[in-house]
């Protein structure tokens, strides 16, 4: 059957087997292991003196024992590497605790089954916030600076804005000039009334007067010129004037009166 051979010399009779068997459905040992053409049954026992198989990508080769437990040593004892911003790393191996711990102010951490949550609280306490791009505060909502300042506001430009203190100083400086203007031209009003108050008219019937008169209040100047004229009769008195202050400003009047 290609297996086993058999010679005959003189009288002798011989069975070879061959170097290479050949079977078609399995090679068995009674009541232990047996190769079939589905792969090997061990029987319960030890597959002994294996060589190193191949251990890469790809590889159908069977590895022994000592490969399997350098392997795995090798995996067991490679430690997690864990990394901040700050501060010195720590590697940590299979069996050691990893404590993941807030700030005790602004970040908190919780473990709940197989969940570590770490959260920010509501409200938060820092030293500064830089913002790169936009901060809203919601409708209703305010901000409490605790007595301190706002550094670098920006030109209000619209209404509802906030203004910095430069435009508040120039604002309060245009009005303090307002303010001061109208004290000004005030001032020349009342030197006006008084030069108009000094200025002489006629008192002979049929006659006439021109009259001149000034005024000063509170730094303020005024010049007033005056016309008065008294009927033949003595009965009617007719009068005008007309004022000039140093603040450019003008005024006139006239009266008529009746004398009986």
């Amino acid at each position: 059957d290609g297996n086993i051979s058999i010679t005959k010399k003189d009288n002798q009779v011989n069975f070879n087997l061959s170097d290479s068997v050949k079977v078609k459905e399995s090679i068995g040992i009674e009541n232990g292991p047996s190769l079939t053409r589905t792969g090997i049954d061990g029987a319960g026992m030890k597959i002994t003196n294996v060589a190193d198989g191949v251990i890469a990508a790809g590889s159908k080769d069977a590895v022994n024992g000592g490969q399997i437990h350098d392997f795995v040593s090798g995996e067991v004892t490679r430690p997690i590497t864990f990394a901040a911003d700050s501060g010195i790393s720590y590697d940590a191996r299979l069996g050691t605790t990893v404590n993941v711990k807030g700030d005790d102010k602004n970040i908190r951490t919780t473990v709940s089954g197989n969940t570590l949550s770490v959260s920010m609280n509501e409200n938060i306490n820092v030293k500064s916030i830089t913002a790169t791009e936009s901060l809203s505060v919601a409708s209703g909502a305010s901000v409490d600076m605790g007595g301190n300042a706002i550094h670098n506001v920006g030109n209000a430009t619209r209404p509802g804005d906030a203004v910095n203190y430069g435009q508040f100083q120039q604002a309060f400086s245009s009005l303090g000039n307002q303010i001061n203007r109208v004290e000004r031209r005030a001032n020349a009003g009342a030197a006006a009334a008084i030069a108009t108050a000094g200025l002489t008219q006629a008192y002979i019937p049929g006659k006439s007067m021109m009259s001149m008169s000034g005024g000063t209040f509170q730094g303020e100047s005024s010049l007033a010129i005056g016309l008065s004229t008294i009927s033949d009769n003595g009965n009617w008195v007719l009068k005008g004037s007309f004022s000039s202050t140093t603040r450019n400003q003008t005024g006139a009047s006239v009266g008529v009166g009746f004398q009986f």
